[in-house]
């Protein structure tokens, strides 16, 4: 099953191309370090895991964060980690807003510099 995704999730890659899109934006434990390990841009967002709580709460979801990190970082298949090259950005103080306008002026330097 994860052989399906894996190429499901590259294959958007070229959706997007074919039509005429710029780029691709995906998000995903692993799109950084699996999916996508040379992508132009790799953020890894994260936060204080009662933060987090509080967030998921509020979408209606009650799992166990701290519980969940230490499955999806024990792993043997893609554990979670931040991938080396990639910016990390703490979004526990943040609003939504503000996380993507803090990649968009990343993003915008690199573009403006090349």
């Amino acid at each position: 099953m994860r052989t399906a995704l894996l190429a499901y999730q590259r294959g958007q890659a070229g959706v997007s191309a074919q039509h005429g899109f710029r780029g691709l934006v995906m998000e995903g434990r692993d799109i950084g370090s699996v999916i996508f390990p040379n992508a132009d841009f790799r953020f890894f967002l994260h936060a204080h895991a009662d933060e987090r709580a509080r967030r998921r709460a509020n979408e209606g979801q009650q799992d166990s964060i701290t519980e969940r990190d230490r499955l999806d970082s024990s792993r043997k298949t893609a554990p979670l980690a931040c991938p080396q090259g990639a910016i990390s950005i703490d979004t526990t103080h943040l609003t939504l807003p503000q996380v993507v306008e803090a990649m968009a002026v990343i993003i915008a330097a690199k573009l403006g510099a090349g």
